[in-house]
């Protein structure tokens, strides 16, 4: 468990840094480290994670309700 930050780009050449705590971290084994969509939920992040060929119109990304903002 860790408490961490991540950064990511947007397509208007921003940059979001997002901060999550108490997340599973597998980095030492896994490229990337896993994200809790319960907690993500709990905290208002909408987890868009129908994948396209289930639904032609999901946007498959991490919306952020207070940033207004999504994160393919």
């Amino acid at each position: 468990m860790v408490n961490g930050s991540f950064a990511t780009d947007t397509n208007d050449g921003g940059t979001i840094i997002v901060k999550m705590n108490q997340r599973l971290n597998f980095t030492d084994y896994m490229e990337n480290s896993l994200m809790c969509v319960n907690q993500a939920r709990y905290n208002a992040v909408v987890v868009n994670d129908v994948h396209k060929e289930y639904n032609p119109t999901s946007t498959f990304d991490l919306y952020l309700q207070i940033e207004d903002t999504s994160i393919p």
